[in-house]
C-alpha cells in the first residue's frame, strides 16, 4: 500500500529524471505542447474515481482501489503528465490505447517498494543538500544585518523598488531620462510647473574610515537621488574603476558631477549610495559604503541647510544639503570669449544661493557649490571656448538670487596672489541671463539657462 506522499515522491523523482536526460529524440516544444494538450484531456477521464472507458468499441470498468485513488493525484504534477511523467512518453507501446499504457505505467512504478523505500532516502537527502546550500545566504544576511545594519537596509530598500516600481520604470540602476531646461525655450503646457521644493547637494565628504583602510583611498561607484517624477536614478557621483578618485586625509571630498536636473522634493526623496575601495586586483576590492538615505520633509516655508551622517562598515558619509522652497532650475554654462585660459593657472568655478531667512533654520546662503575646481580636476576647453563643468544644475528659490564666482591663481604660487570676479542673478521662470567674468588674462560669458519645474515627465528640451 502506498499514501499520497509516495506518490508525490516518484513524481519528483521523474521530472528531476526528465530534466537530467539530453536526448536528441526529444519531441520539439511545439509537439510536446500539443500532445500534452491532448493528454490533458484524456486524463481528466482516465483518473476519476471510477472511469469508463470506450475501446474498440466494448467496455471496461477500472475499479476503485488504492493505485486509482493516487492516481487522482496526477493533478498536481502539472498539465499532461502522469506521476511526473509526460503523456507523449506513454504513447507508442506496443498495440496498447492511452488508458492502458497509462495504467500499465502505474502499476510498475507502484509494484517495487523496495524501490520507493530508496526514493525517499534518496530525496530526503537531495533536499538536506538543498538545505544547506541556502542557509549560508540567510546567513550573510543575518550577519550583514548584525555588522553593516545600513547596508542591510540598502538591500532591503534595492528589493522593494525592484518588486513595487522595476514594472513600470525599468531597472534600478537606470538613470533618468529627464534633463535640465525642460522649459527654458518653451513654456509649460497649462498650470504643470512652477516653483517648487528641490533637494541641493551641497558636499558629500568621506569622514571616517576604518583601521582596515589607510589613507589614501582610491574610491569608485555611484551616488544618486531619486525622486518622485520618474522614480530613476539622478546621478550625483559616477566613477567607474578605472577613473577612481583619490582621496586624502586631508582632501576627503568627492568631485560630485550631479544632479543632471533638479531633483524634486516635495513629500520624500532617497539618496543611494554604492562606493568601493580600489584594490591591487578587482578580488582585492572592499565595500566602503552601501546605503540608502530616506530623506522626509515638511512645508518649512524656509530654505534650510542641515548634514546628516550615515556610518557603515568600513567608513562614515557626511552629507551637506539643502532644502530649497519654491525653487526654479539654473543651469550654467562658461565661455571663453576674450583670450583663453592658462594652463600654469588654478581656477575654482563656485555658486552660491540666497533666500529669505528664519533665525529657526540654518541658511544657505553662504554654502559654497562647486562646479569644477582645477586643483583636482583638469580643465577642458572645447574649440568654441566652452569650459566643460564637473557639475552645472542647481536649485535657486524664486525670492533670493544666485551668485556665480571664479577665483584663479597661478600654481606656482600656492594661492598668494588670487584673481576673483563674481555675478548676481535675478531668478527667472525661463529664459536666460547673461554677464562676463573677467580675471584678466582671460574673460567669460557666464550663461544661466532657468526653468521651472513639473513633477510630470514630459517630453524633455535637452541642452
Amino acid at each position: 500500500m502506498f499514501t499520497d506522499e509516495d506518490v508525490k515522491a516518484w513524481s519528483k523523482y521523474l521530472r528531476m529524471i526528465r530534466v537530467q536526460k539530453k536526448e536528441a529524440s526529444e519531441p520539439s516544444v511545439g509537439q510536446e505542447e500539443a500532445l500534452a494538450q491532448e493528454g490533458l484531456a484524456e486524463k481528466t477521464r482516465m483518473f476519476d474515481t471510477t472511469v469508463m472507458m470506450k475501446e474498440n468499441d466494448s467496455t471496461a470498468l477500472l475499479a476503485k482501489s488504492d493505485k486509482s485513488n493516487a492516481s487522482r493525484r496526477v493533478e498536481e504534477d502539472g498539465r499532461g503528465t502522469i506521476l511526473g511523467v509526460l503523456i507523449v512518453d506513454l504513447l507508442g507501446m506496443g498495440g496498447e490505447s492511452k488508458a492502458e499504457a497509462a495504467q500499465r505505467q502505474i502499476e510498475a512504478v507502484l509494484a517495487d517498494e523496495a524501490a520507493m523505500d530508496r526514493l525517499r532516502a534518496e530525496l530526503r537527502h537531495e533536499d538536506e543538500i538543498q538545505r544547506k546550500q541556502a542557509e549560508p545566504e540567510e546567513e550573510d544576511l543575518l550577519e550583514m544585518k548584525r555588522s553593516d545594519y545600513f547596508a542591510w537596509m540598502a538591500r532591503e530598500y534595492r528589493r522593494r523598488w525592484i518588486a513595487v516600481y522595476s514594472a513600470n520604470f525599468g531597472s534600478f540602476d537606470d538613470t533618468t531620462r529627464l534633463g535640465p531646461m525642460r522649459f527654458t525655450d518653451e513654456p509649460a503646457p497649462g498650470y504643470s510647473a512652477s516653483p517648487m521644493g528641490t533637494l541641493q547637494v551641497f558636499s558629500v565628504k568621506v569622514a571616517g574610515i576604518k583601521k582596515s583602510l589607510k589613507w589614501p583611498i582610491d574610491v569608485f561607484g555611484v551616488i544618486a537621488a531619486r525622486d518622485c517624477i520618474d522614480n530613476n536614478r539622478n546621478v550625483i557621483f559616477s566613477r567607474a574603476r578605472d577613473r577612481c578618485q583619490t582621496l586624502t586625509a586631508e582632501d576627503r571630498y568627492l568631485v560630485l558631477s550631479g544632479p543632471t536636473r533638479a531633483v524634486v522634493w516635495s513629500d520624500h526623496v532617497s539618496i543611494e549610495v554604492k562606493l568601493t575601495v580600489k584594490g591591487r586586483t578587482e578580488s582585492e576590492d572592499k565595500d566602503l559604503s552601501f546605503l540608502a538615505v530616506p530623506l522626509l520633509t515638511g512645508d518649512t516655508g524656509y530654505s534650510n541647510l542641515f548634514c546628516c551622517y550615515r556610518t557603515s562598515k568600513l567608513s562614515t558619509l557626511e552629507f551637506t544639503l539643502g532644502h530649497i522652497v519654491r525653487s526654479v532650475e539654473a543651469t550654467i554654462f562658461v565661455r571663453v570669449i576674450d583670450g583663453s585660459w592658462l594652463d600654469s593657472f588654478h581656477g575654482q568655478f563656485s555658486v552660491f544661493t540666497t533666500g529669505r531667512r528664519d533665525k529657526n533654520f540654518r541658511s544657505t546662503d553662504h554654502k559654497k557649490i562647486i562646479l569644477l575646481d582645477s586643483v583636482v580636476e583638469k580643465f577642458y576647453v572645447s574649440d568654441d571656448g566652452e569650459i566643460e563643468m564637473s557639475r552645472r544644475v542647481v536649485s535657486v528659490e524664486n525670492r533670493g538670487n544666485l551668485k556665480v564666482c571664479i577665483k584663479s591663481w597661478e600654481a606656482s604660487e600656492c594661492g598668494k596672489k588670487v584673481m576673483k570676479d563674481e555675478l548676481v542673478f535675478k531668478p527667472k521662470e525661463n529664459k536666460r541671463s547673461h554677464g562676463v567674468l573677467d580675471v584678466g588674462f582671460c574673460k567669460m560669458e557666464v550663461t544661466v539657462a532657468w526653468s521651472l519645474i513639473s513633477y510630470h515627465p514630459i517630453p524633455l528640451n535637452l541642452y
